[in-house]
């Protein structure tokens, strides 16, 4: 009963728009052995685009201030759009297509929890009186992407999941 009661809350956790935080389970690496694997052929040949858009800062702008962000996310009309976003620098761009080509463990389902860390804007904001007010959080951690095969050679991130603040479990299979 216990075991069904943390395998529900992880799952929650994993996919809740309000938590950036996945639960380590390294106490057991078979847990998810029969759900898919990533690089799965997808149907939307869009998906790799739609993550960069999303979660990948393509302009330039002072990262370290909410200032900064206020005015990304006014010019992208993202202000309040959730109640956490989560972003990437484009310099982080390839490391992140690394974390579907073997730099990662399986996590489940197709997510994969990448081996190095890296630096996550997490921007929650609001907008008032015309006016959007943020607060910014820069973490530094591993960060768990969602990798499909979409019409290219490659496997690819379709999505960011979320962060983990510890290593994934070497007994997990890499995914590729």
């Amino acid at each position: 009963m216990r075991s069904a009661f943390l395998l529900a809350l992880f799952v929650t956790l994993v996919f809740s728009d309000g938590s950036n935080d996945t639960i380590p389970s390294d106490n057991q690496p078979e847990m998810f052995s029969n759900w898919p694997t990533p690089c799965h052929r997808i149907s939307d040949p869009n998906a790799f685009h739609v993550f960069v858009h999303r979660f990948i800062i393509q302009e330039h702008f002072d990262m370290t201030r909410p200032d900064g962000w206020a005015g990304f996310l006014t010019r992208a009309h993202r202000c309040g759009a959730q109640p956490h976003q989560s972003f990437l620098h484009k310099n982080d761009l390839n490391a992140i297509f690394q974390v579907c080509r073997g730099e990662s463990r399986r996590d489940e389902l197709n997510l994969c929890v990448s081996m190095r860390k890296f630096r996550v804007f997490v921007v929650q904001s609001v907008m008032r009186n015309g006016r959007c007010d943020v607060q910014l959080q820069i973490e530094h951690a591993h960060v768990v992407v969602a990798c499909e095969y979409i019409h290219i050679v490659r496997c690819i991130p379709v999505h960011l999941a979320g962060i983990s603040y510890t290593v994934p479990s070497p007994h997990f299979q890499p995914c590729r």
